[in-house]
This record gives structure tokens, C-alpha cells and sequence, in this order.
């Protein structure tokens, strides 16, 4: 199974982050395929509204962080 944790905290040694790798070495130690997502060092584009995407089915704005976490939830199993 594909685990995606999605952790959002902008603290690296916070209380969440923490938490989030107790459960990542859990299922780990369980046998799972698990990735982590800090979601503060992303590099994202904001969307500039130019509808190209609904004729060429792809963002016209150079590839960023978004394609590749879109592909890592789409190939996860569970978040």
C-alpha cells in the first residue's frame, strides 16, 4: 500500500511533525511504501486564469511542485 502524509505545520521538529512520523515509522515498520509532503517547502505557481488547460488538458505554466504532488496523490492508496 502507497501511504501520503501531507504535513501542512510550518515547524520541522513541531508537535504534528512529530505525530505525522510516528504514524509514517508505524506503517513502515508494517511494510508500507510511505511518503512525506512538507507542504512549506513547496514551490507552487498561482493559477493566471488563462483556461488553456480545459483544450490542452495540461497547465501552460511551467512545471511546479503542483504536477508532481498531483501525481503522488493520484498513485497513492491512502492519506
Amino acid at each position: 500500500m502507497k501511504i501520503l502524509i501531507i504535513n501542512g505545520s510550518p515547524r520541522k521538529k513541531g508537535m504534528i511533525s512529530q505525530m505525522l512520523d510516528i504514524m509514517r515509522e508505524e506503517a513502515e515498520q508494517r511494510g508500507e511504501q510511505v511518503q512525506t509532503i512538507y507542504t512549506n517547502v513547496l514551490n507552487i505557481k498561482p493559477c493566471i486564469g488563462c483556461m488553456a488547460c480545459r483544450t490542452k488538458l495540461k497547465c501552460s505554466i511551467a512545471e511546479d511542485d503542483s504536477q508532481r504532488v498531483l501525481k503522488m496523490l493520484q498513485e497513492a492508496d491512502a492519506l
